[in-house]
């Protein structure tokens, strides 16, 4: 005998709100809401060439001075990308000279591929670029040492607090006395 639906009682899956499942009302469940990629791609082409096209100059400096940054972003796996994070800033730093002399001195394109002939200009991009994973690939060492030190400086404190524990009060808190049965 088929049971009435009005006595059935169901649990929603989990995350759900109850009564939100498609058998509620008998509606149909529209998909979740998503991003439009579409929408994020039309706003991209609306602003952001044509941006790049109207500062070609800067645009030129900047992709080809950053490339040790996307380097970094595209060749970490990690999903905070520590290494773009580290040397990114460096970079950018050897960048944005040569981007204020670029903007100070007219904005041409002629002035853009001038800074970019000199090599002390990449040198110094480069030069930070390698300071920045200098920085990514040593600091996790250099903590690794300080944190060993700690280590091994509280093992010794509590070696010491045990020494004078067992003058205090015998061999027996040191967990190393012979147990004696009882009687």
């Amino acid at each position: 005998m088929p049971k009435s639906r009005a006595l059935t009682t169901t649990q929603p899956a989990q995350g759900q709100r109850p009564g939100a499942g498609p058998a509620a009302a008998g509606r149909p469940q529209a998909p979740p809401k998503q991003r439009s990629s579409m929408g994020m791609i039309v706003l991209f082409i609306l602003l952001v060439v044509p941006a790049l096209a109207l500062f070609l100059p800067t645009t030129v400096v900047f992709l080809l001075g950053m490339a040790p940054t996307l380097v970094a972003f595209i060749s970490d796996r990690d999903p905070q990308h520590y290494a773009a994070v580290t040397v990114g800033p460096l970079n950018f730093c050897g960048v944005l000279p040569l981007e204020m002399n670029l903007w100070r001195d007219g904005h041409t394109l002629d002035l853009a591929w001038a800074a970019l002939a000199d090599p002390f200009n990449w040198v110094l991009m480069y030069g930070l670029a390698g300071l920045g994973w200098l920085i990514y690939f040593s600091v996790p060492s250099v903590v690794a040492i300080f944190v060993a030190q700690r280590h091994r400086a509280e093992i010794d404190r509590m070696k010491e607090r045990l020494g004078r524990l067992e003058e205090e009060w015998g061999e027996e808190v040191t967990g190393q006395a012979p147990l004696v049965p009882p009687g």
